[in-house]
């Protein structure tokens, strides 16, 4: 395959590739910019274009791989051999089948390995509460935690209070934030909010310019550190972007298909404000999900607080409740032999 279609192969296997230079020309420098890496296919196809035999390089880290770089020396250690003798004692004759490919020297070998999406849990815990960890309550604590890193005494304004925004409130009082606002048209879960750690909640409801007015009224003045949109509606997340302070930053994390319309210089560069994009709240669940279970132990992670179970043959109505509202997190059981461990066990 030519380099091109290497790199279109990789991001087919939802590995992020990464521009190089041409081999023999720094090959293991990377362009300016890219290091995250890309599945865009467009500008993988752009970037070999421009330089056919440019060198795929991949992030293993946003890729979810793990590199075993194996040398094999004449005298001293083999790491090849080495390796081939621990397989082989451990495998139970199971075959190494994963990606293979010889080092550039040619004297050793690189081995890729999927890092395992299994997160070993403490077995004292419901295991029927621990599913949405890994999808709307990690985005929210990851936004906050992982990509805004607020510092003890700064502020926060969550939009929309289902999972994801108590998740993103919850985060935020664990990392010391001074103000935490929560705003929603909703009362029953504006008054959960104030439980799970807001300090404010404003009814948003109300008119975008007297939103603003509550926002500085609680934070003499200024505007919040960071807002944190879960609605996707767009007056709302304007409101978010209108709040910030000088300096602020906007995470939106609501799957929707509205626009955000903005004046670069008035909504951004005036203000200073910054807007951060992030999936899954930029999180790797085997470190993030073992985190979320220790604050829950420890008492600040309530999020079993809003959370129903369904058998699985009501499975329709469980999607009714979360659409509805009624539900804020349907959690659908689909073995009912499951006993959840005592409190003695």
């Amino acid at each position: 395959m030519t380099p091109k279609q290497q790199a279109l192969f990789c991001i087919s296997q939802s590995i992020h590739v990464i521009a190089g230079y041409p081999v023999g020309k720094s090959e293991r420098a990377i362009i300016k910019g890219t290091a995250e890496g890309t599945l865009n296919e467009d500008l993988v196809n752009a970037w070999f274009d421009e330089i056919p035999n440019r060198n795929v390089l991949i992030n293993l880290k946003n890729s979810n791989l793990i590199c075993i770089d194996l040398d094999q020396h004449k005298d001293g250690q083999n790491g090849v051999k080495a390796f081939s003798a621990i397989w082989k004692e451990n495998s139970q004759d199971k075959k190494l089948d994963t990606y293979v490919e010889k080092t550039p020297t040619g004297s050793g070998v690189h081995i890729f390995f999927k890092v395992p999406n299994i997160v070993k849990v403490d077995k004292a815990i419901d295991l029927r509460i621990l599913g949405p960890l890994g999808c709307g309550l990690g985005t929210g604590s990851g936004a906050v935690l992982k990509v805004l890193h607020p510092k003890a005494g700064e502020s926060i304004a969550v939009f929309g209070t289902g999972a994801v925004g108590f998740a993103a409130l919850m985060a935020a009082k664990i990392a010391g934030c001074k103000t935490i606002i929560a705003l929603d048209i909703n009362e029953a879960r504006l008054e959960t909010a104030k439980k799970l750690g807001a300090t404010h909640v404003i009814n948003s409801g109300i008119a975008s310019d007297q939103v603003l007015s509550k926002v500085r009224e609680i934070t003499n003045g200024e505007g919040v550190d960071y807002t944190i949109d879960t609605s996707g509606v767009q007056p709302v997340m304007k409101q978010a972007m209108a709040v910030l302070a000088n300096g602020g930053t906007f995470v939106p994390l609501a799957v929707t298909n509205k626009n955000l319309e903005l004046n670069t210089f008035f909504d951004l560069v005036f203000g200073n404000k910054k807007i951060v994009g992030c999936l899954i709240g930029d999180t790797i669940p085997r470190y993030h999900l073992p985190r979320l279970i220790d604050f829950y132990k420890a008492g600040n992670f309530p999020f079993d607080q809003f959370i129903k179970f369904y058998d699985f043959e009501d499975i329709v109505q469980a999607e009714a409740d979360s659409v509805s509202g009624k539900t804020l997190k349907s959690v659908v059981v689909m073995d009912k032999s499951y006993q959840p461990p005592t409190a003695n066990a």
